[in-house]
């Protein structure tokens, strides 16, 4: 008898454990969530990494078939409260021994509220590390948001990995299933999401629907008009594309008179299929991810506000008074 309830108050307490982190990931990954709804990206984000993961293609899951997609931030919130639940309920089981001592009979394997938290404990460490991967080799950025989402879903599948519920909910299964998430998330990393197959599939699936090309709508303000001309002398550029709604955001903020066919900031198309298409031009300066700016030879990805360019703008103007025009490289200059 104290054998059994020594281990099940130590069963109570790796509960416990497994709910404060899904706890404080929801807490992360829902601040998270309610912060970009109200600023902008590079308010809540405003490491240059950060704002390249979260505006990059990755950081949604497109809805087949429908044109819409979900923020894989809330299914991230979803499955830390789903944990939260079901840490809930099992400890409420290990409060009632008789109805536990029933459960595990069936079958002679703990209730399915153990299994359930297994499969999602394991699920969730997988696709953090799939999701890694994915930034730290395709998109060779760093994200500390993610990176701590990431460590509280490890730590939620190693404190499972040690429970004696795990042992007892057959865990065998779940070190298959856990196999299985890693051969996919490895393969899925190598042949299925490199940004130029994402790229191009989408560009497929639009021409394919004939989605209309976007134009600007909005009017430039005055102080728009005069960023645009100094980003204009300094040569600056946009690269984006036309189904890119990250790059429509970034051309309503400027307006259309500031992206003017005779003057202003130049604009270039990335995607094969768009009207005056320039591929070659993003594949020569590797752009990645859209949109991304190149102001003097340096380039700037993500979403900048009027605010960020004109930082920018005073930086590269500062450093062209002082370096002599003969020192700075040729590649640089606008054509």
């Amino acid at each position: 008898m104290d054998g059994g309830s020594a281990a099940t108050r130590n069963e109570a307490r790796q509960l416990v454990v497994l709910g404060a982190l899904a706890t404080a990931g929801f807490i992360e990954t829902t601040g998270l969530n309610i912060s970009l709804a109200i600023v902008a990206t590079s308010k809540v984000c405003p490491a240059a990494g950060c704002q390249t993961v979260l505006n990059s293609p990755f950081a949604r899951l497109p809805l087949p078939g429908s044109g819409l997609s979900i923020p894989l931030m809330q299914l991230g919130a979803a499955a830390y409260f789903c944990m939260i639940l079901l840490c809930a309920a099992a400890w409420n089981n290990r409060k009632e021994p008789q109805k536990h001592a029933k459960l595990e009979r069936m079958e002679g394997s703990a209730c399915w509220i153990d299994r359930i938290i297994n499969v999602l404990a394991i699920a969730m460490a997988s696709f953090s590390v799939y999701l890694m991967s994915l930034i730290v080799l395709v998109l060779q950025s760093w994200c500390w948001y993610c990176a701590f989402s990431a460590l509280m879903s490890l730590c939620m599948a190693l404190v499972r990995r040690r429970s004696t519920l795990y042992k007892r909910s057959d865990g065998r299964a779940g070190l298959v299933l856990s196999v299985a998430f890693a051969l996919l998330s490895f393969f899925g990393t190598v042949f299925g999401t490199m940004p130029v197959h994402r790229i191009e599939w989408r560009d497929a699936r639009d021409v394919r629907h004939q989605v209309p090309i976007y134009t600007v709508q909005s009017h430039s303000s005055k102080r728009a008009l005069r960023l645009a001309k100094r980003l204009e002398r300094l040569g600056a550029v946009l690269y984006g594309a036309y189904w890119c709604e990250h790059c429509a955001m970034q051309r309503e903020l400027l307006g259309k008179e500031a992206f003017g066919e005779l003057e202003g900031v130049r604009y270039v198309e990335c995607s094969r299929f768009g009207v005056g298409s320039r591929k070659q031009d993003c594949e020569k300066r590797r752009i990645r991810f859209f949109p991304a700016w190149e102001i003097k030879g340096e380039l700037f990805q993500g979403i900048k506000s009027i605010e960020l360019l004109e930082e920018i703008a005073d930086v590269m103007e500062r450093i062209e008074r002082t370096v002599p025009a003969s020192a700075i490289p040729a590649k640089s200059r606008r054509a």
